[in-house]
């Protein structure tokens, strides 16, 4: 692989990491556009894997007294059982296929931040609807369906967290809780389906350094800039890149 697109994919690799270790998640919705272009969903999505497996593993060391552990579990359960339906998609669905599912969802979920956003202008961040037992099965489920094919596990998990109207603090790592668990269903699914190639690891191991000084980075930021800003700054990024995602 030339110097030049292993280093896109190193700085592809901390932008991602930079932004979930600014505001909790978003990692894979970023990698994953604009990786695949450049490497193929194949590799792409065990990359991805690692990467975040590693991210919430060091941010919910940091966090973990903060997770809401009754819902976590939930979450990780149903995510469970939707993790080998999104393995099969991603080893049997045409290309194109899945460029507009990855589309579609970066734009529907860009869209429900930038609503959820607009409804909390003028008011502290409360849960709009108080959900049931029953919703965090069905989310989790479809979060795993979604984390099986292209490791953007992340938007059901982040509707059902805003519907619980969780402080930031225990929403980012409630949210690493679910991600790290049901990551490692998610990268066992990848080294059987033999998407764990000599490349995908070197890729990994030269991210690793990019990956450590991200998430301090992030960190570090994510107490001088103001959530709401940043926030919209990614959803507007993401709109944009499900756009192009669509259209190529």
């Amino acid at each position: 692989m030339p110097l030049h697109l292993i280093l896109l994919v190193l700085a592809i690799i901390f932008l991602g990491t930079f932004i979930q270790s600014s505001i909790g998640f978003g990692s894979a919705l970023v990698a994953m556009p604009l990786l695949a272009p450049l490497i193929g969903f194949a590799t792409a999505t065990p990359i991805v894997g690692l990467c975040g497996f590693s991210v919430g593993a060091v941010v919910l060391l940091m966090d973990h007294r903060s997770v809401d552990v009754r819902a976590a579990w939930r979450l990780i359960l149903a995510s469970f059982f939707g993790i080998p339906i999104g393995l099969l998609f991603l080893k049997w669905a045409p290309e194109a296929v899945a460029k507009d599912v990855m589309g579609v969802l970066l734009i529907c979920y860009a869209l429900y931040g930038l609503v959820m956003d607009l409804r909390r202008k003028n008011a502290p961040v409360v849960a709009v609807v108080k959900p049931r037992n029953g919703l965090a099965y069905g989310l989790g489920f479809v979060s795993g369906i979604l984390g099986g094919a292209y490791n953007t596990n992340g938007p059901p998990l982040v509707i059902y967290g805003t519907l619980q109207g969780w402080a930031p603090e225990q929403f980012r790592a409630t949210l690493q809780g679910a991600f790290f668990f049901a990551n490692i269903l998610i990268l066992s699914g990848h080294a059987l389906a033999g998407l764990w190639t000599a490349q995908v690891w070197m890729l990994f191991l030269y991210a690793v350094p990019a990956i450590l000084a991200a998430i301090f980075i992030g960190r570090a930021i994510n107490s001088h800039l103001p959530r709401r800003l940043f926030a919209r700054i990614i959803y507007g990024v993401l709109l944009v890149l499900g756009a192009v995602f669509i259209s190529g």
